[in-house]
C-alpha cells in the first residue's frame, strides 16, 4: 500500500497507513490478547523497546512538523529527514540498543561491583598511552625520512609497513609468539616471550598505519620552501625537528595519538596472546567475565572503556584540534 500510494503521490495515504497500522498493532492487537490470555512483560521491553518506540515517533513528529518549526508553507518528510530517520535506525542497532543493555546489567550488579576495574583501567591507559607515543615516534621518524631522505629502499618499507593493518590481530599475535619463542629457545633465556616489547611490537605492526596516514597528512600541508629555508638557516636537523616540525605537526600528532589510542584500547587477540604473566586490560577482562557467562558483570568494565574511548573521539572531533588543524592549513 505504502509504495503504491507513494508512486501515485498519494503521501497522505502511506502516512496514515504507517500510523495506524501502529495504532491497530498496539491497542487492538495486544488488547485482544491481553483478553484471551495475560501478557507477561519483560525488562528488557519495558526499558529498551519501549522507550526507543516513543523516542521514533517524536523523531518521526519532529521531522514532520515544518509548519511549526521550520515556518514551511507545508507539512513533509523530505528526503534529509529520510536519511535522518534511516541513521536513527542505524543508531539504535548498533550504538543505543546494546549501550543500553550495558546500562541494565550495571543497574542490576550496582551493588556488588568490582572496583578492580580501575586497576584494569590504569592497564589499559599506562599500555595504550605508552604504545601510541612510540608508534607515532615512528611515523614520524619514518615519514621525515622519506621527505628529506627519499630512496626506494625505504618507499617499499614505508608500503609493506602499512599492510599490518589488513593483518588480524590474532594472526600477528600468534606469528610473533612463534618468533620470540624461536628466539629465545636459540638464546636459552626468555628474552622476548611475554614482555611489553614484543606486545608494543604487535601494535606498531597492527596500527602502524593508522598513525603514519595523519603524519603523512600533516607533512603534506607543510610547504617546501620552508624545507629549504631550515637548511639554510637552521643550526641543526636536530633543532630543525624541535624548533619548526614539531610545532607544525603538533595537531597531526595529537590525532594520530588519539586514534591510536581507539584502536589500540579494544584491541584483543593480540594483547590476549602477547600480554606479560597477570597483565590484564579493560578487553581482555571483559572477554574473561564474557566467557564465563558473567554477563551483569560485563556491564561495569565496558561502560568505563566505552567512556574511554567516547573521550578520545570527542577530543579528535573537538573544536581544539579541528582549529589548530585549520590554522595550519
Amino acid at each position: 500500500v505504502n509504495k503504491y500510494s507513494a508512486l501515485d503521490w498519494k503521501t497522505d495515504l502511506a502516512i496514515w497507513n504507517i500510523l495506524w497500522s501502529n495504532i491497530a498493532n498496539i491497542l487492538l492487537i495486544l488488547w485482544i490478547s491481553s483478553i484471551i490470555y495475560p501478557l507477561r512483560a519483560q525488562v528488557s521491553t519495558i526499558f529498551k523497546e519501549i522507550p526507543f518506540a516513543l523516542l521514533a515517533a517524536i523523531l518521526v513528529m519532529i521531522m514532520a512538523n515544518d509548519v511549526f518549526l521550520d515556518w514551511w508553507v507545508l507539512n513533509s518528510i523530505s528526503r534529509v529527514d529520510w536519511l535522518v530517520l534511516i541513521w536513527f535506525f542505524i543508531a539504535t542497532i548498533t550504538l543505543f540498543i546494546p549501550t543500553s543493555v550495558l546500562i541494565y546489567w550495571f543497574i542490576l550488579d550496582i551493588h556488588n561491583l568490582d572496583f578492580s576495574t580501575f586497576g584494569y583501567l590504569f592497564n589499559t591507559l599506562s599500555l595504550n598511552i605508552i604504545s601510541s607515543m612510540i608508534i607515532i615516534f615512528l611515523s614520524f621518524f619514518v615519514v621525515y625520512m622519506l621527505r628529506f631522505y627519499p630512496s626506494k629502499i625505504g618507499n617499499i618499507t614505508h608500503k609493506l609497513s602499512v599492510l599490518g593493518y589488513s593483518i588480524p590481530g590474532a594472526v600477528v599475535g600468534v606469528g610473533l609468539l612463534i618468533i620470540s619463542n624461536f628466539i629465545d629457545n636459540s638464546i636459552g633465556h626468555a628474552i622476548f616471550n611475554g614482555t611489553f616489547f614484543i606486545l608494543i611490537f604487535a601494535y606498531a605492526t597492527r596500527y602502524f598505519a593508522s598513525s603514519i596516514g595523519s603524519i603523512e597528512n600533516g607533512f603534506s600541508k607543510i610547504d617546501s620552501t620552508i624545507d629549504d629555508a631550515t637548511k639554510i638557516f637552521g643550526k641543526s636537523e636536530s633543532n630543525n625537528i624541535f624548533k619548526v616540525y614539531l610545532p607544525l605537526m603538533k595537531p597531526y600528532i595529537i590525532s594520530g595519538f588519539l586514534i591510536l589510542y581507539i584502536d589500540i584500547a579494544k584491541e584483543l587477540p593480540a594483547t590476549l596472546i602477547l600480554r606479560p604473566f597477570n597483565f590484564d586490560t579493560l578487553a581482555i577482562r571483559i572477554y574473561e567475565l564474557a566467557s564465563n557467562e558473567m554477563l551483569y558483570k560485563v556491564g561495569f568494565p565496558s561502560l568505563v572503556l566505552i567512556l574511554t574511548t567516547a573521550v578520545a573521539v570527542l577530543l579528535l572531533n573537538s573544536k581544539f584540534v579541528r582549529r589548530k588543524i585549520w590554522k595550519k592549513l
